[in-house]
């Protein structure tokens, strides 16, 4: 992916312009678009024989530009094989001329050289005029015989006409510098366009990724919005439950209270008690009363009212010895089922010599 990146964040795409000068300005402008894709050069557009710049301007999307010049004001020298061009080899072919004053092309073959030149003023006419429509130019070319270098391949993609400007575009496009105008200034033209270019497509990187980046978080915000919103509803319906449970909690709690308090949530079977009581009684001792759940008074903020009393046995009798009465007592305490067993009342008579006792067993828990 990276890769990929790098290479789009390269040229392009990228047009060919051939503006050729004749002896009352501009003769002809001719253009070749191209696009390299897939390491493949394709021909975007072409047109051929446009009458001025801004013609071109109208046929043409705007962007960087590799500038053909031909015409009248290029000179042409033929040369033996040199692979550079310096002050001495200008003032051979040209004697009396300023070197900083021309732009310079050389073109090679097998066996000489080609020498191309064009005053700076005149060619940084065309380079402003094309600014200004929109096309800066990234590099020069001199000369129609520059396009003599092309394959026969690339010569059959266009018209005879468009050779020139198809292979400035070609050459600038791949990069290969040997076949432009060799010059500093042309060069750091260059340079300041494509880091614009690519300035202005890492800008583009950045607004999308941002734009992704804000789209996830509306995104990741609308679920998780929906889910908090779904969420507090589940929790505020849980919450109610939950009173709702508690309440019955607390009601179910207040009425096993009052079946305790009133001796109908079950106990031990009455008449097994009774015969383990009668079983175990001396026989000194007469019985008068054996009293369930008893009833007592209790009083209250809302006044007197008879409460049950739950898991308590109330015996009376008659018993003339006190020992005999205990021992019965702590006999009936050794029972499994007896949680206290205690004297409540005893008295014993002066006149008949008879005692009269009331005592309280208290059960332990059980619901049978």
């Amino acid at each position: 992916m990276m890769g990929g990146i790098k290479t789009w964040l390269e040229l392009q795409e990228l047009t060919g312009v051939e503006i050729t000068s004749g002896k009352d300005g501009i003769a002809g402008v001719n253009a070749c678009s191209l696009e390299l894709k897939q390491n493949k050069v394709q021909i975007r557009s072409q047109k051929a024989s446009l009458k001025h710049i801004a013609h071109f301007a109208k046929q043409f999307k705007p962007g960087p530009v590799a500038l053909c010049l031909s015409g009248k004001n290029i000179l042409v020298r033929k040369t033996e094989k040199t692979i550079a061009i310096d002050r001495q080899l200008i003032s051979t072919l040209w004697p009396n001329i300023k070197y900083e004053d021309f732009y310079f092309q050389l073109v090679s073959a097998e066996s000489e050289s080609w020498i191309s030149m064009i005053r700076r003023t005149e060619a940084d006419l065309w380079t402003e005029a094309l600014a200004l429509q929109g096309f800066p130019v990234i590099s020069i070319s001199l000369g129609k015989d520059a396009a003599f270098m092309l394959d026969d391949a690339d010569k059959q993609q266009v018209e005879s006409v468009l050779l020139p400007a198809y292979s400035a575009a070609l050459t600038a496009l791949l990069g290969i510098d040997n076949e432009l105008v060799n010059d500093a200034e042309v060069k750091n033209s260059r340079d300041r366009v494509l880091a614009r270019l690519k300035v202005q497509k890492i800008g583009l990187i950045i607004a999308v990724a941002c734009f992704m980046v804000l789209a996830a978080n509306f995104f990741f915000y609308q679920h998780y919005s929906g889910e908090v919103d779904r969420l507090s509803k589940e929790r505020n319906l849980s919450a109610e439950r939950v009173g709702a449970y508690q309440d019955m909690e607390k009601d179910i709690m207040k009425k096993q209270a009052l079946l305790r308090s009133v001796g109908w949530t079950g106990g031990y079977p009455m008449a097994y008690l009774t015969d383990q009581l009668v079983a175990c009684k001396p026989k000194d001792i007469l019985l008068t009363a054996l009293c369930i759940n008893p009833v007592k008074e209790d009083s209250g903020i809302a006044g007197k009212k008879e409460v049950m009393q739950a898991n308590t046995l109330l015996i009376e009798g008659f018993c003339d010895q006190a020992g005999t009465l205990n021992n019965w007592v702590g006999e009936i305490r050794s029972k499994t089922w007896v949680k206290s067993c205690s004297v409540a009342a005893y008295d014993l008579s002066r006149d008949t010599g008879k005692g009269k006792f009331s005592v309280t067993i208290t059960l332990l828990d059980y619901e049978g």
